[in-house]
């Protein structure tokens, strides 16, 4: 089973939270991910040096 790399980001880019996982799948790492994102937050999800998933929300543009 692959290890995974779970990246939860504040709305700057910047990682808030990194945690690893082991799941079965790419698709349950992803899941994993959206669960611990919650209100819609950002996230990256690494398989490796892969990420498997980009932003999963873009984040906003820089205001001026």
């Amino acid at each position: 089973m692959p290890d995974y790399e779970i990246r939860i980001l504040q709305s700057n880019g910047i990682p808030a939270l990194i945690t690893s996982e082991t799941q079965l799948t790419d698709l349950a790492a992803i899941r994993s991910a959206r669960r611990l994102a919650q209100r819609g937050r950002s996230f990256e999800v690494w398989r490796g040096p892969e990420c498997i998933t980009g932003l999963a929300t873009l984040p906003e543009p820089p205001t001026t």
